[in-house]
């Protein structure tokens, strides 16, 4: 309780002394601000897709956020987290990780994860100099975004030339020889062209620690470099982007049984290529490319066991995913009715490797996967405004999956969705249904590696999200509270297969997950806000593998030329693989100086007292800090 005390009681100090401090900032300062703040996250975000958290391109700023995952962890309702092996990813509250297909993530309009949901462990990390501003969507059905169903969507949106002429350097480097380095450049011309550039290079470093096996000694490590080149081409109404991302990551624990890697990594890569024209401002067309490749390395003597009967020391999986989607929908305007009528086609061309021999080199087990897919999807949506405070909302959407290797087999989905929002002067109401139907599939997300069973039914299954929110805003001040959840169920005879917490797979006849989201936000003025949050949960089964209750507090002011931003992560305890996590209290700050109007210098601390979220790995015996303490020193300079 003591570092809770010392950590809460910094927190306020710095807060109000920068609140204070405030009161003598002039209506000229102010003034520019309010101009600045015209984000453009006024004109994309979508009410109606679900419960929304934005992250306004000054506050990203403020954070001096390096990757997406310095705002991911921020994000109420959900645990950012790592597996073993050193990805990155969510975790519901008292619940373990996240399959990467209940997530879509985006640039612009530009789905990352089209081509497969692996690239989740890709561009969880994207670095977030190019982007303007970041909208997350939970309990959303997906049919606004025109790609496949997913309850949680995050959207990433881009720099613009038109606000962007010229352009910027960003360097930064952290106290363990880690850097960063990030430019770009803007402009427009009179003919109507335009164009944004970016390139950005990173080395991620961790601490090295060891583990004892045998009484052999091995070396745990999580260091991460890579590159990213971002273009995006605007003229008459046309758009093309083109994006190059890709990392090398150490395997950190790996995933052998005894968690005794030696020299193991993951190598991913992505290029896409994506054509937008919208034509009369309601007729939209989308055409896009992906290539995706990702290569797992594993290698531990003590064992990697992918199933009850097959074991070997090296591992080895490539993945290659190739994508090509055509998107085309309108909107109408009928008296009171907007409606949405649209659909896509995708071609998935999904190949994965795999193969693992033992101590002698011998082949002990090598399997070639093809999960070329070809999907057709049409939907339609109607906004019915009863009047200019009612909105009603209803959707359908089909999804229809044919695979180029299973004749006579085929997945079909079928989504429904409903809601309506209520204004009632301060006061918000929004509530939000979606029912989906759909054949079991073998779901690769699960665990790629390990053999399923082979006794999966096809028969039908149907589930459903739910959310319930109020949001109030008086003057200065805004609540919002929101309850969600999830429910599923199976034929009794035909049930489906889970992954628990302990990698072993149990059937299931029905499940639900439900959450509440606690939000405050006080804005003391266009510079000084303070947001919190508390999140907890509720499951069906009864299981608590990761913290049940959690609080985020993040704090934005400026002084002067000072930008200051502090930020507390408080994660109840919770129990995994026999091993108890205490409570954890995680701070970290940001500082920033503006030397003038083009140069300026910060300081950033991560986990600054060493007493951040631990995460609970099996054949390990103490948990690992999922943020490291760490602290950068930061320079920008626009030109």
């Amino acid at each position: 309780m003591k570092i809770f005390y010392t950590v809460i009681l910094k927190f306020i100090i710095l807060f109000f002394l920068s609140v204070s401090a405030f009161a003598n900032q002039s209506m000229e300062l102010l003034l520019d601000e309010f101009k600045e703040a015209s984000d453009l996250s006024k004109i994309t975000k979508i009410e109606s897709a679900g419960f929304l958290d934005v992250y306004t391109r000054d506050e990203l700023e403020s954070m001096q956020a390096h990757t997406l995952v310095d705002v991911l962890r921020t994000v109420p309702g959900l645990i950012l987290t790592k597996t073993r092996d050193n990805i990155y990813t969510f975790e519901k509250p008292g619940s373990t990780y996240m399959q990467y297909s209940n997530i879509r993530l985006y640039i612009n309009d530009h789905e990352l994860t089209a081509s497969s949901s692996d690239a989740m462990m890709l561009w969880f990390e994207t670095p977030i100099e190019y982007i303007d501003h970041i909208e997350i969507y939970k309990v959303t059905s997906s049919v606004e975004f025109s790609s496949e169903a997913a309850p949680v969507v995050i959207k990433m949106y881009t720099k613009k030339p038109s606000r962007e002429v010229g352009g910027k350097i960003r360097l930064t480097a952290a106290d363990n020889q880690g850097y960063d380095m990030n430019i770009y450049h803007a402009n427009n011309y009179d003919n109507g062209f335009s164009y944004f550039v970016f390139a950005n290079g990173d080395n991620s470093k961790e601490d090295t620690y060891t583990k004892t096996f045998n009484n052999k000694t091995y070396e745990i490590n999580g260091d991460k470099r890579a590159e990213n080149l971002f273009a995006n081409f605007l003229y008459n109404g046309w758009s093309l982007e083109l994006n190059n991302y890709a990392k090398h990551s150490n395997a950190m624990l790996g995933i052998g049984d005894n968690a005794t890697p030696k020299g193991s990594y993951i190598d991913s890569k992505q290029f896409y290529i994506h054509i937008k024209k919208l034509f009369d401002k309601t007729l939209r067309l989308e055409i896009s490319y992906d290539a995706l490749d990702i290569t797992r390395h594993y290698n531990d003597e003590n064992g990697i066991t992918i199933d009850q009967n097959t074991t070997g020391q090296f591992l080895d999986t490539t993945t290659n995913n190739k994508i090509f989607t055509l998107t085309l929908d309108k909107w109408f305007v009928l008296n009171r009715h907007n409606i949405l009528f649209g659909g896509f086609y995708k071609n998935k061309a999904n190949y994965e490797k795999i193969h693992l021999l033992d101590t002698v080199a011998t082949t002990n087990l090598f399997k070639s996967l093809n999960y070329t897919v070809n999907i057709y999807s049409l939907y339609l949506e109607d906004k019915y405004k009863y009047d200019d405070s009612f909105e009603f909302i209803s959707s359908f959407k089909g999804e229809f999956y044919r695979y180029a290797t299973k004749q006579n087999q085929y997945d079909n989905e079928y989504i429904t969705r409903v809601g309506a929002i209520k204004q009632m002067q301060a006061v918000q109401f929004k509530v939000l249904f979606t029912y989906m139907v759909s054949e079991s599939k073998d779901d690769r997300d699960i665990l790629p590696l390990i053999t399923q069973p082979t006794n999966l039914s096809r028969q039908y299954d149907d589930s459903y999200n739910y959310g319930l929110g109020m949001k109030i805003k008086q003057q200065r001040d805004e609540y919002e509270i929101i309850f969600s959840g999830f429910s599923s169920s199976h034929d009794g005879s035909n049930s489906i297969a889970t992954l628990s917490y302990d990698n072993t797979y149990s059937l299931v006849e029905s499940s639900y997950y439900e959450r509440l989201e606690l939000k405050y936000k006080h804005t003391f003025d266009v510079k000084n806000s303070l947001h919190i949050s508390y999140f907890t949960e509720l499951n069906g089964n009864n299981l608590h593998l990761s913290p049940q209750n959690c609080i985020n507090m993040r704090a934005y002011n400026k002084y002067k030329n000072i930008d200051i931003y502090n930020e507390l992560l408080y994660r109840g305890a919770y129990e995994k693989y026999a091993q108890r996590v205490g409570e954890s209290y995680e701070y970290s700050f940001a500082l920033k100086y503006h030397v003038s109007k083009d140069l300026s210098f910060g300081v950033k601390g991560n986990n600054v007292f060493d007493s951040g979220f631990k995460e609970v790995y099996n054949s390990t015996d103490d948990p690992t800090f999922v943020a490291k303490q760490r602290f950068w020193i930061n320079m920008e300079y626009l030109y």
